[in-house]
């Protein structure tokens, strides 16, 4: 069977524990004092950091959860991945800050 998020590889016979036990196992580890410890998480938008975000709104122990978007306007479409995030973040009932900020660009 191949990998997936809620099996895993087959490792000697057993299979890994599934991704929500692997997340707050890491947590627990990192963080003194998880699940009360606030997390704010970089949402760009794309795969990596929507997976983190939907993962941690999903744990059955839900630490304090917000996220911050930072829109560098150095693509045309970025409004348009600022407006992506804005939705994700409302369907997973996640706080959300969008800051738009200047970057020089003559170096």
């Amino acid at each position: 069977m191949g990998e997936g998020l809620s099996t895993g590889p087959r490792v000697s016979g057993r299979r890994k524990a599934p991704l929500a036990r692997r997340i707050e196992a890491a947590l627990a580890a990192l963080l003194p004092g998880h699940p009360r410890s606030a997390l704010c998480v970089a949402f760009s938008g794309g795969l990596d950091s929507t997976v983190l975000l939907t993962a941690l709104a999903g744990l059955k122990r839900r630490p304090p959860l917000r996220a911050v978007h930072i829109d560098h306007e150095l693509h045309p479409s970025s409004g348009s991945w600022a407006a992506h995030c804005r939705t994700v973040a409302e369907r997973l009932d996640i706080p959300l800050t969008v800051a738009k900020v200047k970057v020089r660009r003559d170096r």
